[in-house]
């Protein structure tokens, strides 16, 4: 009687790791928590969590830009919300205070990598 030998199920593929997340997937992934009506203090979080994740990875200069793009992103998020806020109907109450937690989480998120880009020696 022959033994077949088994050959050992290929691992699966290593999961890449946090610190790896480019600008745009930061993006992404901040643009789906403030779409789906995170508010100010989750956004801040978040950022932080971010932020941490890639100063534990990256070399300064690599973090630096990195941040300097988010942060410009969102200094551009933040002022089309301020403009599109005179389109809002200001009879309902609903969109008003939607519109306001919106910038409000928005604000937050562009504080939190402007204090992070800021704080990167240069």
């Amino acid at each position: 009687m022959s033994r077949k030998s088994k050959k050992p199920a290929p691992l699966p593929p290593e999961p890449r790791p946090p610190a790896a997340e480019t600008s745009k997937e930061a993006l992404q992934r901040l643009a789906e928590l403030i779409g789906r009506g995170s508010g100010a203090m989750r956004m801040e979080r978040e950022a932080s969590a971010l932020i941490s994740r890639w100063s534990a990875a990256l070399d300064p200069e690599t973090m630096r830009e990195r941040l300097d793009e988010i942060r410009e992103q969102l200094a551009e998020g933040v002022e089309a919300a301020e403009e599109s806020a005179g389109e809002i109907d200001s009879d309902s109450k609903a969109a008003v205070a939607a519109h306001q937690h919106t910038l409000a989480a928005l604000r937050a998120t562009h504080q939190a990598f402007s204090r992070a880009a800021q704080s990167v020696p240069v």
